[in-house]
């Protein structure tokens, strides 16, 4: 279990800030203590996964509904081999992983942009938002991340595989090349160390700058987003398809 660890870890977290010690150093800390190792071994692990697979092979047909097809959940022995091979799952994960599996999501959606907006030194209010769109370095660098990259992007793409000097990956379109273009758009890093250097010294066309990258990278974020959501169809997974007939020939039957 991790909850033993994020308690300590939030407790030293604690004892650091309010002994002065930078707060980030308990990060340090408290992952050097956190376990590498599995409780359980690998190579233990894939054996008893095997026999679990033997066991759940020898137990008797699923009963075939019509929402789901087969289903494991309608045999009580399958039932619970499926939840020892949950438990086995979870065993052979180390602590420090399951951590880093379970932090990932906060730490990507909320922690590193947040970072990033207190890092930008941009400040925003809400009466001088309208006069924004009015700045000419705000709106050309909005134009150049969002217009310039899906143009750069998308045509030398396209040059590219007309003149025969690259081609497209196996699955791949013209439409991921839009989306690709469209999220291209999303500057921030090499972006604020160009605009350092481009206007250094002046601090009214830095913010206005720097604003129109985090403006940008808003709206080549949502209209990458919406492109891959409403206008890309996924590929078929052709090789998961639920099939019927290789169900009947892997339980010894013989399909009419």
């Amino acid at each position: 279990a991790i909850t033993p660890y994020m308690v300590v870890g939030a407790l030293i977290w604690v004892a650091f800030l309010q002994s002065g010690i930078h707060a980030t150093l308990s990060g340090v800390l408290v992952a050097m203590i956190i376990p590498t190792r599995p409780k359980y071994h690998p190579n233990k692990f894939s054996d008893d996964v095997r026999c679990l697979i033997d066991r759940f092979d020898q137990y008797s047909t699923p009963v075939k509904t019509k929402s789901f097809g087969w289903s494991a959940f309608s045999n009580q022995q399958q039932a619970e081999i499926i939840e020892e091979m949950e438990i086995l799952v979870d065993d052979v994960a180390s602590p420090l992983r399951k951590l880093a599996h379970a932090l990932s999501p906060l730490i990507a959606f909320g922690i590193i942009p947040l970072f990033a907006l207190a890092n930008a030194g941009v400040e925003v209010h809400i009466e001088h938002f309208a006069a924004i769109f009015q700045d000419s370095v705000t709106l050309g660098v909005m134009c150049g991340l969002v217009v310039g990259k899906f143009i750069g992007i998308s045509l030398a793409t396209w040059l590219a595989v007309k003149l025969k000097i690259g081609k497209l990956p196996k699955g791949a379109s013209f439409k991921h090349i839009l989306g690709v273009g469209l999220l291209g758009g999303i500057g921030f890093t090499m972006s604020m160390f160009v605009t350092e250097l481009a206007f250094s010294g002046i601090e009214e066309r830095l913010v206005a700058a720097k604003t129109g990258i985090l403006l940008a990278s808003a709206i080549a974020g949502a209209l990458g987003f919406t492109w891959f959501r409403f206008f890309v169809k996924p590929q078929p997974e052709t090789s998961t398809d639920y099939d019927e007939t290789q169900d009947e020939l892997a339980m010894g039957n013989t399909p009419v």
